[in-house]
């Protein structure tokens, strides 16, 4: 689980969970009043499980949304831009790769 803020674009922060199983990242949007929107739990990407680390960092990038990390277990640091409207921009890929993240225990 990770809080990224407003995800979503509405002005509320938001929660983003990934399934252990399958890697589905989920955004549950927040509705600013301590619970969950309409729309909560809606699927934003697949496949996430490969990733052994997330974070949120904030607008990362400067476009104004707010974007996530993952690392790969080969130490592959990524950069995936949000697209403002709750769902990942650049079509999902990431944006900027960076090796030898692999000897961090805590990145922050």
């Amino acid at each position: 689980m990770v809080g990224p803020g407003d995800f979503s674009g509405d002005g509320c922060a938001d929660l983003i969970t990934r399934r252990a199983d399958n890697g589905t990242l989920r955004l549950y949007n927040g509705d600013c009043a301590g619970g969950f929107g309409a729309g909560a739990g809606a699927v934003i990407a697949s496949g996430w499980n490969q990733f052994n680390w997330i974070a949120a960092p904030g607008d990362f990038s400067g476009d104004g949304c707010m974007d996530l990390f993952t690392r790969t277990a080969s130490g592959t640091l990524q950069l995936y831009v949000g697209d403002c409207h709750g769902g990942l921009g650049n079509g999902g890929a990431p944006v900027s790769q960076w090796a030898g993240w692999a000897g961090f225990s805590w990145i922050f």
